[in-house]
């Protein structure tokens, strides 16, 4: 990757450091999905005292979890990130902290260390790559392996019932759960980002999905619910703006999706597919779509 592109990268990471705390899951790993890393993290760190891990990124939950391995077994970790402000801005969200954990400014794509590792851990880190990255990606996370070392990660799939009949299909769909107390309105206003960039693959034939492809009919329906005077047009509008609020500073984000059968063909000329598991406690048609990996050497 460029010196210019990279450093583009970290100046939306830096931003995004800043607003963190205004995502849900399925932005941010769920329960469920942390439940998972558990699972695979205990099987790719059995009999290892003392192994040595590396993750993707800052994020909290993941550091949150590892810190259990960390008093357990011992675990020494690294985290990999663009900018030193995210890291730190990430690091106010870890309530139990593993005091020897070391960071690195690093760029993916050709990070060296002086050790492998038993480990390589990161959360949606694979829709982070642009599609001619993604070679160079992989082939670097796999040189940075021990030969019985493991990379696991939530990856991001798109399927045909990710398409949507138009925006305000999104922002109305999750009013009942809100009204009931089921979603906040801040997990309301994530659910619907979501729902959105994951329906945007569909806009373009590059296999990339950002709200910026709905921009026009999300400002359009914001016209549209300004005066809402029903009770679940109040609701939509205030689902409406959270998003705004979180999501907007964002609008002009690329990701790289692929399907499932495209992503298991690609990661299968680099590893070995050991486990695939999924998270059941966020809106199907994103959870299904969100595969959790284990990968081997």
């Amino acid at each position: 990757m460029k010196k210019t592109v990279f450093k583009n990268h970290r100046k939306k990471w830096q931003a995004l450091s800043v607003s963190w705390q205004n995502f849900t899951e399925p932005s941010r790993p769920s329960r469920g999905d942390v439940i998972n890393y558990n699972k695979l993290l205990v099987e790719a760190l059995k009999g290892k005292e003392g192994a040595s891990v590396l993750v993707l990124g800052s994020t909290p939950e993941i550091r949150e979890l590892l810190f259990k391995f960390w008093i357990t077994k011992k675990i020494k970790v690294v985290c990999a990130d663009m900018t030193r402000e995210m890291y730190d801005a990430m690091s106010e969200l870890v309530d139990n902290k593993i005091k020897d954990e070391k960071f690195v400014v690093a760029n993916w794509l050709d990070m060296k260390f002086d050790h492998k590792f038993d480990v390589v851990i990161g959360d949606f880190v694979n829709g982070n790559i642009g599609e001619k990255y993604k070679d160079a990606f992989f082939n670097n996370i796999e040189s940075l392996l021990k030969t019985n070392g493991y990379f696991i990660h939530r990856d991001a799939t798109v399927s045909s019932d990710c398409k949507i009949p138009n925006v305000e299909y999104v922002f109305k769909k999750f009013v009942k759960e809100v009204m009931t107390e089921e979603y906040t309105l801040k997990k309301a206003a994530n659910m619907a980002a979501n729902y959105l960039v994951w329906a945007s693959w569909f806009k373009n034939n590059s296999n990339k999905t950002s709200l910026a492809y709905f921009w026009r009919d999300i400002e359009k329906f914001g016209k549209k619910i300004a005066e809402a005077k029903s009770e679940k047009n109040l609701i939509a509008r205030a689902i409406f703006e959270r998003f705004l609020s979180a999501w907007g500073p964002y609008k002009d984000k690329y990701w790289t999706y692929n399907t499932i059968q495209t992503d298991n063909k690609i990661l299968k000329k680099y590893f070995k597919i050991k486990k695939v598991l999924f998270a059941d406690d966020y809106f199907t048609k994103v959870a299904k779509n969100s595969p959790m990996y284990m990968l081997k050497k």
